[in-house]
């Protein structure tokens, strides 16, 4: 007997399940190119990034399709700093439910500030006069 509270998937659904299928077995390899970690990622990070690299033949000229921001994103997915590319990418929310990036929480917290806002005394304290 069928279970009742199954579904089976939408035709939308479906589509759009097997064309990222057929752009990662068209585009996987020109991925491990541009980065060896291409194969760590998930599923759905490696269809993101082939997804770039198939609108990338249709506006070759756009440099948010180019090889090197292709090549950040995945760097960025693997956990690896990458430059300005991670500066401004949702990191969390804060307290009032809103998105915060990485360049606004640098900014809150500088370097020198402990969690919370208070002094770090840690290494960093100067020694007092003997």
């Amino acid at each position: 007997m069928v279970n009742p509270a199954s579904k089976a998937p939408s035709k939308s659904r479906m589509k759009r399940n097997t064309r990222g299928v057929e752009l990662l077995e068209e585009f996987s390899g020109a991925a491990r190119k541009l980065h060896s970690g291409f194969d760590k990622l998930t599923k759905k990070q490696q269809k993101a990034i082939v997804v770039q690299l198939s609108l990338q033949r249709y506006e070759p000229d756009d440099p948010q399709y180019s090889d090197k921001n292709i090549r950040n994103e995945i760097l960025s997915y693997l956990g690896v700093a990458s430059g300005e590319f991670d500066d401004y990418k949702t990191v969390g929310r804060d307290s009032s439910g809103q998105a915060q990036t990485r360049k606004e929480q640098r900014d809150k917290n500088p370097a020198g500030y402990a969690q919370g806002g208070m002094v770090h005394r840690g290494r960093k304290a100067m020694r007092g006069a003997d």
